[in-house]
């Protein structure tokens, strides 16, 4: 596992996580999946640095079936509320705490 990686089941279900933080390595994954960079990512999850992110992607990429089904697992339920004619508001009840985003189905990816 690498260094900035940890996975504890009284924390976060042992789900794995950047160590030290509650931030899921399939939080970043879900960002580079959205085409950001390594560096793009730090600039919004500010509080992480550059070897933190990159080694998350190193465990995604040894561990990609595990983190696939864990963010597979968590899109639970999906629910539009109307707005005004023709918009929706877009209610994402997820599994998992927190993701720090939501699909886009417009676009086929993930926004923050």
């Amino acid at each position: 596992m690498p260094a900035n990686i940890s996975s504890d089941s009284i924390v976060c279900n042992g789900s794995p996580v950047i160590s030290g933080t509650r931030t899921f390595v399939r939080s970043v994954v879900a960002y580079h999946k959205n085409g950001l960079t390594a560096e793009e990512i730090v600039a919004k999850l500010n509080y992480l640095t550059l070897s933190e992110v990159f080694d998350s992607l190193a465990f995604y990429y040894d561990n990609k079936s595990l983190i696939d089904q864990e963010i597979e697992d968590g899109w639970t339920h999906i629910k539009c509320t109307p707005v005004k004619p023709g918009r929706f508001n877009l209610h994402i009840k997820m599994g998992f705490h927190s993701l720090h985003c939501i699909p886009d189905f417009n676009h086929k990816g993930f926004v923050g």
